[in-house]
């Protein structure tokens, strides 16, 4: 161990090794993202297709949840997302999935830099070189899997996680209407970008709700200016008819077997349904049988539990140190977020950068040894990042998809915070003591 650290040292203190050592990880992320975009551009049924379909429709005149690009793939966001894509009809599509790809990963460094300066007081830069290399690093090694799909299918929730992270930091700016706009707007796009709204709700804090309600109608309402005010309204009631009120995931457009939420489980225990596939043959994870209108209502009872238990920590730790009362609800409102609706796939669960900066920070700056919580953050990573293929095979791999060992992962994840917080709750101030030397260290 000595020896590695005086490797790093040795790559990380000198300047002109740091130098080499940058150019090489963009050079590696570059290239990561061109393989992305070279293996993904011809291939004719993927999202982001979707996406430029709908908005060629909205263009043209045509029902955008109309028409299907395959079997089962429809467009299923709200009119504003497709509208905002339609200066894109005009260009290549290889160019377009090519510029998508890179904005993906640079909101990702965006996102880290920002949250972390909101979350924490600190930014990045005046962190020693090594401490701000590490928490870069093992922020994104748990959550890369969930990162790259993004990009590889041409899917927005790095972006709208970027809405979610500006949002809040114009609330740390003291522009609340502004960040509320953000949200609401962002709200509209996908829920995802409102989730952490309950925990500005406990807090009383009107001039963001406000915000937020405004953002919303203008998002839900602005498309009316390009396919007019009837036709509008008509997909936003067939949005809700047919997306919101959809609660059976079996017969949801997105496959059910690719579908991680924590309703789908609930049908995969309590259904005869096949829960995954393998080699041709359909397995199943029945426990107990029970009436589908059973299952409909635990399905919400969870989602309601889900948002109560960001009310909770809101209210419970609305004392604490800054880090804690507001780092900590928001980095717990996003780790939510992907598990609220009934459909969760990989690329939603980009939305756990967040939390994994939060008990990253208080790992290795903070020194937090409590073993529960690093117990519940490395089970977090191996349910999330080490059940791929690549390290269990594939059966193995379909199998804990089924248990939707994702949704897991996150639960994890949101118990760590709790426990960083139930830890610190009786300590005020901004931020609990470090245990790493903050400097203006612009290296």
């Amino acid at each position: 161990m000595q020896k590695v650290n005086q490797l790093i040292d040795a790559i990380l203190l000198d300047p002109k090794r740091l130098k080499i050592t940058r150019f090489i990880v963009f050079a590696l992320i570059g290239l990561f993202t061109l393989n992305m975009w070279y293996n993904r551009v011809g291939l004719k049924y993927i999202d982001f297709r979707i996406f430029l379909t709908a908005a060629t429709n909205a263009v043209n005149g045509n029902d955008i949840y109309a028409w299907q690009i395959s079997e089962g793939q429809y467009y299923v966001y709200l009119p504003l997302f497709c509208i905002l894509l339609i200066p894109l009809t005009y260009l290549p599509y290889q160019l377009d999935l090519l510029v998508w790809s890179f904005a993906s990963i640079f909101c990702v460094g965006w996102v880290i830099s920002t949250f972390y300066r909101v979350m924490s007081g600190v930014r990045m830069k005046d962190l020693d070189i090594k401490t701000r290399w590490a928490i870069c690093y093992f922020s994104l090694v748990p959550t890369v899997i969930f990162i790259s799909d993004n990009p590889r299918h041409g899917q927005p929730d790095i972006f709208l996680l970027a809405i979610a992270v500006y949002g809040v930091s114009l609330f740390e700016r003291g522009r609340q209407g502004e960040g509320g706009f953000v949200l609401g707007l962002g709200a509209v796009l996908k829920i995802f970008s409102g989730a952490v709204l309950p925990v500005y709700l406990v807090q009383k804090k009107l001039k963001i709700l406000l915000g937020a309600a405004i953002g919303t109608f203008v998002g839900l309402m602005l498309p009316a200016l390009f396919v007019g005010f009837e036709r509008n309204i008509g997909y936003i009631r067939f949005w809700i008819e047919n997306v919101v009120l959809h609660d059976d995931p079996r017969t949801n457009p997105v496959h059910f077997m690719a579908n991680g939420s924590l309703q789908a489980l609930i049908f995969r225990l309590f259904s005869d349904v096949p829960a995954f596939e393998y080699n041709g043959d359909l397995f199943v994870l029945t426990v107990v049988v029970l009436p589908d209108n059973f299952l409909q209502v635990m399905g919400r009872l969870v989602f309601a539990a889900l948002l109560l238990m960001v009310c909770f920590y809101t209210f419970r730790y609305r004392n604490s140190n800054k880090f804690v009362s507001q780092g900590g609800a928001i980095a717990v409102s996003m780790a939510i977020a992907p598990l609220l609706t009934g459909v969760a796939e990989k690329h939603h669960f980009v939305f756990l950068l967040p939390a994994y900066i939060f008990v990253v920070h208080t790992w290795i700056v903070i020194g937090l040894k409590s073993k529960l919580f690093r117990g519940l953050v490395l089970a977090s990573f191996v349910c999330g990042t080490l059940t791929s293929s690549s390290f269990i095979g594939v059966y193995l791999n379909h199998l804990s998809n089924g248990l939707c060992i994702n949704s897991i992962s996150a639960l994890l994840l949101i118990g760590s915070i709790f426990c960083v917080a139930e830890h610190f709750r009786k300590q005020t101030g901004d931020h609990p003591p470090a245990t790493v030397k903050i400097t203006t260290n612009s290296a």
